[in-house]
């Protein structure tokens, strides 16, 4: 357990203890603070990320270049253009995307990029054993995992009840409340307040 004093608390291998030990921690990873009596953790530009643990069944809004985590997985989102003309209406070369509105790409090191997959129907099955996007390998994903789907022109992700638990990467800072989860190197953090 680490207490948040009144005054900023850094978490990272520079802090000793069991947090040196994690090679995927960033010497200096993240800072927590209180804020009006809430917690704030802002990612002190590590370089494996911050990700807050999403609600099961409680569909989250995603944006293009979300990066989130299930299992070993490090996946990110993004938006597909529908095919936007240049600024003098000439149209732009390359494969047809009719219908495809997203695509997720796995993330294997900075700045590179695995397998995509495109996604063009409302709704997209991440899981171990089921659905449209497999990961027969990732022991720590379930079964069925996560569910990718539009709605009113919107995207979002939902934990479908899987074991471990789906994470959203933090862009800049986020507020946590009392029970969040926090997942940073190999540490999970459990918020209280």
């Amino acid at each position: 357990m680490v207490e948040i004093p009144t005054s900023p608390v850094a978490v990272g291998r520079d802090a000793g203890g069991f947090f040196g030990e994690d090679a995927y921690l960033s010497p200096r990873h993240a800072v927590f603070r209180t804020q009006d009596g809430k917690i704030v953790v802002k990612d002190e530009a590590s370089l494996n990320g911050v990700f807050y643990k999403i609600l099961p069944n409680q569909p989250i809004e995603i944006t293009s270049g979300t990066i989130f985590r299930i299992g070993q997985e490090l996946i990110l989102f993004e938006a597909i253009d529908q095919g936007a003309t240049g600024p003098d209406d000439t149209a732009r070369m390359g494969s047809p995307i009719t219908g495809l509105w997203g695509r997720i790409s796995l993330i294997i090191g900075k700045g590179r990029l695995g397998n995509s997959f495109p996604i063009g129907i409302d709704n997209v099955v991440l899981g171990r054993e089921r659905g449209n996007i497999l990961f027969p390998e990732d022991g720590y994903i379930s079964g069925v995992h996560l569910r990718i789907h539009m709605e009113g022109g919107k995207v979002f992700l939902t934990d479908l009840g899987s074991s471990n638990g789906s994470y959203i990467k933090v862009a800049g800072e986020k507020e946590l409340a009392d029970g969040d989860f926090i997942l940073m190197g190999t540490q999970l953090f459990r918020i209280q307040v």
